[in-house]
């Protein structure tokens, strides 16, 4: 089963566009927290129930551009297997959060003031595996969009709910 994003944002003005993008976060933010379906552990941490609560939230941590919170959907054992091929390969929760620091820190440096889930589906390939496709808008604090990124991620459900496994694409932004 494939399930696609269907909520798309095109208004005529940029400012608008980037207003929508950041309401419509926040919208699917309030909805997964009402939602009767999350998982709480006993600390009463939200955890991810569903593959589609996973994109939600990762979602939203991404676009916070906060790579402790990112990294907290990777599984403790993640591995990542980017385009720049075998050499560049990287084990492990901490490695990743590292990685992701200095993506952040280098978008921030270039003026990239958001990053915005534009598009994603889910491929859910038994009860306790799924793909996920992500697609990614960059934009400027002007809402003008310069750059887009794809990423691929095998995820699991574990007792804490969905985490990340496997990266198998990271697209770096060009031009940056």
């Amino acid at each position: 089963m494939v399930l696609q994003n269907v909520a798309s944002t095109t208004p005529s003005k940029t400012g608008s566009k980037m207003l929508l993008q950041n309401l419509w976060s926040v919208c699917v933010v309030a909805v997964f927290l009402a939602s009767p379906t999350r998982v709480m552990t006993a600390e009463q941490d939200l955890v991810p129930a569903t593959p589609h609560d996973f994109v939600t939230l990762y979602a939203a941590a991404s676009a916070a551009m906060s790579a402790e919170a990112v990294a907290s959907f990777y599984h403790e054992d993640v591995t990542s297997i980017p385009f720049a091929g075998p050499s560049r390969v990287m084990r492990g929760n901490a490695q990743q959060q590292e990685e992701l620091q200095g993506l952040f820190d280098s978008l921030a440096s270039r003026g990239i003031a958001s990053l915005i889930l534009a598009d994603y589906s889910i491929t859910q390939l038994s009860d306790h595996f799924a793909t996920t496709r992500l697609r990614w808008e960059l934009s400027q604090a002007d809402g003008k969009t310069v750059n887009v990124i794809n990423s691929t991620y095998v995820i699991r459900r574990e007792d804490t709910g969905w985490r990340v496994v496997t990266i198998l694409e990271m697209g770096k932004p060009h031009g940056l």
